[in-house]
């Protein structure tokens, strides 16, 4: 399939899952098990000898992980949903397409992929203490409660595919080169992934009782300036270590899938409109990229 056609895939995806919430919402159970397929056939592009942390690595997870907090910090004085949209946006991994892309734009593919590893690791043990703080106001319900329930969620799903990719390399290392020369599967998962919590994003937004526009429109338009500070910050650290489009991706290009369905299931669900709208704000950052770099080449 070329670029073009996986290109025009991703909106038609997004626009199916809007057009079919209804059909779609009784299957969406199975989103988290999409996600966890993507990311064990990622896994298995590498190896722990290939795993090479440079400071740069460090330097985006502080921005990633740090300046999701400080983001939600400023903004949950005047609006807690916005605060967990913007955060959401800024916290969540890399993509796992994010290597693709980069190698399409002559990035670094392995700097993509171990920071996609680190960032998922990281936001794994993160995610469920940060966001219980963050929830603990809205419910009854006790904090160590609360942090045991997002981690039955958030770990295995992030730590388990990373594992099992491990075992397969030592203990059969044939499956495991074999999954890892299907790498285009984690294209049509993501694919399937993205329509099923489009739905579900779309579901909710039509069906919630008192619909905030107001609210709506923020989390759109922050998602669209974090999106853009992203790629740019990225580009701008990256170019001094001589990584200047595979920082724009690897600051820039986020695991949107998982970022909704963090917010549907461990925070407030409207706040994945952010992350939703994010889905649209970097893929035409993504194409204007390729179309740059293709015009450039000819």
């Amino acid at each position: 399939m070329t670029q073009k056609n996986k290109t025009l895939l991703l909106p038609t995806s997004i626009l199916v899952g809007a057009l079919l919430r209804n059909v779609l919402q009784p299957i969406t159970f199975i989103a988290p098990y999409l996600i966890f397929l993507m990311l064990f056939i990622t896994y298995c592009k590498i190896t722990l000898t290939d795993i090479k942390i440079t400071k740069l690595h460090f330097l985006f997870l502080g921005i990633q992980i740090l300046g999701g907090i400080a983001l939600y910090c400023v903004i949950a004085p005047f609006n807690e949903i916005v605060a967990q949209g913007a955060m959401i946006c800024v916290f969540i991994p890399t993509a796992t397409a994010a290597g693709v892309i980069s190698g399409m734009l002559g990035g670094n593919i392995a700097f993509i992929a171990i920071y996609t590893l680190i960032s998922s690791l990281s936001v794994a043990i993160i995610a469920p203490i940060f966001f219980s703080f963050i929830m603990q106001g809205t419910t009854s319900i006790s904090f160590w409660i609360m942090l045991l329930h997002i981690c039955e969620k958030v770990i295995p799903l992030l730590v388990m595919p990373f594992i099992i990719a491990c075992s397969l390399f030592k203990f059969a290392p044939t499956l495991y080169y074999k999954i890892r020369e299907k790498q285009y599967l984690s294209f049509y998962l993501w694919l399937l992934t993205l329509m099923i919590v489009t739905s579900s994003t779309f579901h909710f937004m039509m069906t919630q009782d008192k619909i905030n526009y107001n609210t709506e429109i923020l989390l759109v338009v922050i998602a669209l300036v974090i999106c853009i500070i992203q790629y740019k910050v990225g580009q701008f650290i990256g170019k001094h270590y001589g990584y200047k489009v595979s920082g724009a991706l690897a600051l820039g290009h986020k695991n949107t899938i998982l970022g909704i369905w963090m917010a549907q299931t461990c925070l407030y669900p409207l706040a994945s409109i952010a992350p939703a709208s994010y889905v649209l704000w970097q893929n035409f950052m993504n194409s204007y990229k390729l179309w740059k770099y293709n015009r450039k080449k000819v």
